[in-house]
């Protein structure tokens, strides 16, 4: 959903709320989708892992996992380059 510099949180929460009156599923999907993307995460739900209680924690653990993996990958890359840069700088002095 693109949104305008003129609409107001008030006109985007009204929107939402009548997609969820007409969609519950997608309208929940929009949410949730949004919380994964604000804290970096590429996956995704679908409106068929929210219908189903019992796979959208299935489906929201298997994403937790990747995620955890991809940061650990990205963690343990920063730690590896930060050793080398303190190696060169010390060979520099």
């Amino acid at each position: 959903m693109v949104f305008s510099n003129e609409d107001t949180p008030e006109s985007i929460a009204s929107d939402w709320l009548g997609r969820f009156k007409s969609h519950e599923s997608n309208a929940l999907t929009e949410i949730v989708n949004l919380v994964l993307r604000c804290t970096g995460c590429e996956n995704e739900v679908t409106a068929i892992d929210i219908e189903d209680p019992d796979n959208c924690t299935y489906r929201l653990m298997e994403i937790q996992e990747k995620f955890q993996a991809v940061s650990d990958q990205v963690l343990l890359h920063m730690v590896i380059c930060s050793q080398v840069c303190r190696m060169h700088l010390a060979i520099i002095r």
